[in-house]
């Protein structure tokens, strides 16, 4: 029990906190004076503003008499104009829907913000917004989504990302920077669907954050499909412009394998590495057992050859992975591999393991399986879906009488897919899931293939709080 004058008993109920309700949040309030005081920060820290059709906004008088407390505040669709202009002295996080009608000088009182998210933006932008922007002394963080710039505001904007240390773009229309611009404060760096520039304007932009530790780059293709320029990748890479990177992530590099490693082998200590739709191969793989201490997250999946051999050593030689996709793996090497040194760590897992076309030896390699993925007692996402073309022969068959319940030590599952994989699970296999797996929230559509049978398994999925 913990003493009325603990000094740490608001820390205590600050931790609790976390995991109450709104409902029961406000009855905690209610109990005494001791609990009311040490839980009200917490109940105002993070606020969001809705529609009335959605959530009722609390009273003006109430949040001018708790706005010190807000910290994270989400302004969503048609809130009322007055709780715009609400100033709150000690925000951290502030994040709009509707730019259109938040006014800059408001804006300009929160000295205090370190991070600006600014999403769905249907109208223009304010006069002076960017340039308001780029004064906020604590402004580190700065996350745009469907934003239209024209060139009026893009010196500020682009002023403003001199001093941040995170920037994300998504599906956004930019003109091209100025020639020189300093991005040497960034450490982040997400573009995603960025249109109105080049992927080589893009790209020389990137090369100006030095000292980047995570790049996501997703380009926009258009009408043209123009696809990341390797080379120049390979090049900005090679020559150390991101000597500090740790986490790579791009989409529609369609690198060759000997491309793909110089880039691996460029990175200082790689833990993050998602490149798909690549020739990921020999000398890839040379370049990235340098990293297998630190690697915890990889995804070379969709690739244009196979990479199935080389993911038994991942397994086994990677002890801080968290997260891996991948595609296809010969069952045989799997059985043939090293304990996984990963299996205390390993929380998501996307890989087909293709199993042999002999019934004996198809039998003993399901069992080496189950055994193996019992062991990933910290997973959470299981997909062993068949995304090839071809209907495969032999699949995990996820019965009883074939060892599910070998499976029963995943107690943190909660999202099992298998798409494209036939099964003939029936009501014995759905009632042991929702037993076992208690977290478990979305399962594969088809559990077996007889049309009314899957229905009824469905139903019972979704009556014990299963999505499929």
């Amino acid at each position: 029990m913990i003493s009325a004058n603990a000094p740490d008993v608001c820390n205590v109920f600050h931790v609790l906190a976390q995991f109450l309700t709104q409902d029961d949040h406000g009855r905690c309030l209610r109990v005494c004076q001791q609990w009311h005081k040490a839980l009200l920060p917490s109940l105002w820290a993070n606020l969001e503003l809705q529609d009335e059709d959605f959530a009722t906004p609390p009273p003006l008088e109430a949040l001018d008499k708790h706005r010190h407390l807000v910290e994270r505040l989400t302004i969503y669709y048609n809130v009322p104009a007055e709780y715009y202009a609400v100033h709150f002295p000690n925000l951290q996080a502030l994040e709009i829907n509707e730019l259109h009608r938040y006014c800059p000088t408001v804006l300009a009182q929160h000295w205090t913000l370190k991070e600006l998210v600014l999403l769905g933006l249907d109208g223009g932008l304010k006069p002076d917004f960017w340039e308001t922007v780029s004064t906020l002394p604590r402004l580190a963080t700065l996350y745009v989504m469907n934003l239209n710039f024209d060139g009026t505001e893009l010196y500020d904007f682009y002023k403003c990302c001199e001093r941040l240390v995170s920037l994300t773009i998504c599906t956004t229309h930019l003109f091209e920077p100025p020639r020189y611009i300093n991005l040497g404060n960034l450490r982040t760096m997400e573009l995603e669907l960025v249109d109105g520039l080049s992927n080589e304007q893009q790209l020389n932009w990137l090369a100006q954050g030095t000292m980047l530790k995570r790049l996501y780059w997703c380009p926009w293709t258009g009408d043209s499909h123009e696809n990341i320029s390797v080379e120049a990748l390979t090049h900005y890479a090679s020559t150390y412009s991101w000597h500090n990177l740790q986490e790579l992530v791009l989409c529609g590099a369609r690198a060759s394998d000997n491309q793909l490693s110089q880039i691996i082998a460029a990175m200082f200590s790689a833990a993050v590495l998602s490149m798909t739709d690549t020739e990921f191969g020999r000398l890839s793989m040379n370049a990235l057992r340098n990293h297998f201490n630190t690697l915890r997250e990889l995804n070379i999946s969709n690739s244009q050859t196979q990479t199935g051999i080389w993911i038994p050593e991942i397994l086994a030689s990677c002890p801080l992975l968290e997260n891996l996709a991948a595609d296809r793996v010969p069952a045989r090497s799997i059985m043939d591999g090293q304990p996984w040194a990963c299996s205390g760590r390993l929380k998501k897992l996307r890989v087909f393991f293709d199993l042999s076309d002999d019934p004996l030896e198809a039998m003993q390699q399901q069992e080496d399986i189950l055994d193996r993925l019992s062991e990933l007692r910290c997973l959470v996402y299981l997909n062993v879906s068949h995304w090839s073309q071809g209907k495969p022969q032999r699949t995990l068959d996820f019965r009883l009488e074939k060892g599910l319940a070998r499976l029963r030590t995943l107690k943190r599952l909660t999202e099992f897919r298998f798409y494209h994989t036939p099964q003939s699970m029936g009501i014995e296999e759905v009632e042991w899931m929702l037993y076992h797996w208690k977290r478990l929230m979305y399962i594969t559509t088809t559990l077996c293939e007889n049309r009314s049978g899957n229905q009824t398994l469905v139903s019972m999925l979704r009556e014990g709080g299963v999505r499929s």
